[in-house]
Formats: structure tokens, C-alpha cells, sequence
């Protein structure tokens, strides 16, 4: 019993030990927009329309530029540490934890053209 009880232990340690950290990349975040819209609201019902708002934040990438939404507290000039995971970045916080943030859209940064040396 003594043996069992042990090896679950000893197997719980190592199935712990296989967790890798995460790869983290630098990125900043250049600005935030508040987009405004109406919905609709059903009241005693009838439908109305209700005026709202929702905040996107612009996070510069390594060759990518995202817009996320509202998912935290970040001012423009911010410097990050992020991730991506399917449909989701994820944003390093200084405690270790982390801010989920939803892609609402990306585009890839076109290089800019060298000026002509020979001009």
C-alpha cells in the first residue's frame, strides 16, 4: 500500500515537471479606439435601441499589428510581453498571471522600401 501510494506521488512530481514554460514576445501597445453602436433592448416588450461602446487596444508585434479587445488597463507607448494562441493573445502581467484578450483583427506590417542611395 505504502509502494502505491508513492508511486502516485512520485508520478504526480514528474507529470508536473513536463509543463514548459510559455514563449513570450515582445510587442507594444501603440494606442487604443472606442467604437460606438446601438443594440437592441427589449423592455416590457418592446424593442428599443440602446447607444454602447467597446474599447480596442492596438498591441505592434513582431510583424504583426493586433486589435484586441478591452482586456485590461494598457496606455499607448506600453512595452509587452505577449503570446499567441489561436483566436487569443495573451498578455504577460507582472505578477505572472495573465490578461486573455480576443483578436478582433490583425494585419501584417509591410516593410517599408529603402530610399535609393543613388539619388
Amino acid at each position: 500500500m505504502l509502494f502505491i501510494l508513492f508511486v502516485l506521488l512520485v508520478s504526480t512530481v514528474a507529470v508536473g515537471a513536463d509543463k514548459t514554460p510559455y514563449l513570450y514576445q515582445s510587442g507594444t501597445i501603440t494606442g487604443w479606439s472606442t467604437q460606438h453602436y446601438s443594440r437592441a433592448v427589449s423592455v416590457g416588450g418592446n424593442v428599443y435601441p440602446a447607444p454602447s461602446h467597446k474599447k480596442f487596444y492596438e498591441l505592434k508585434g513582431v510583424g504583426m499589428t493586433y486589435q484586441l479587445d478591452d482586456c485590461g488597463s494598457f496606455t499607448a507607448g506600453q512595452a509587452v510581453d505577449y503570446r499567441v494562441g489561436g483566436k487569443k493573445v495573451y498578455i504577460r502581467r507582472e505578477n505572472g498571471k495573465e490578461h486573455k484578450c480576443s483578436i478582433e483583427g490583425v494585419k501584417a506590417d509591410t516593410p517599408t522600401a529603402a530610399p535609393d542611395a543613388q539619388k
